[in-house]
């Protein structure tokens, strides 16, 4: 009865591993992320990214216009700070951040694209 549970929670664990659901390769950090998201700042105001675990940044502003960004710790804390108009990319150590900017510009409502890498 032992031998038989053992090879039913093994069988298990095997399963859910290989579905995705859990990973065993760094149980305590999180998973690499890998997308984009726009995110749209009113004129004086802020947006962010979700919370996202990489280590490659880059932010696509409408042409003309710039927006300052921050790279933050989940706790608010600031990695990392820049001005970009137009592109930039920006690289940090592995980590959960995520990416607010500031819109000072006098466009109501600005989106840009930010991308991200583990």
């Amino acid at each position: 009865m032992v031998n038989s549970r053992k090879r039913m929670t093994a069988a298990l664990v095997a399963t859910v591993v290989a579905t995705g659901l859990i990973s065993t390769v760094g149980m305590s950090s999180a998973a690499a992320a890998n997308g984009c998201q726009n995110i749209t700042a009113s004129s004086g105001g802020y947006a962010q990214t979700t919370a996202e675990y990489a280590s490659a940044w880059s932010v696509t502003t409408p042409s003309g216009y710039g927006v300052y960004w921050y790279i933050k710790h989940t706790d608010g804390s600031i990695q990392d700070h820049g001005f970009v108009s137009g592109f930039t990319a920006i690289s940090e150590p592995a980590n959960i951040y995520y990416l607010q900017i500031s819109n000072p510009n006098y466009n109501p409502g600005l989106t840009v694209q930010v991308c991200y890498d583990g």
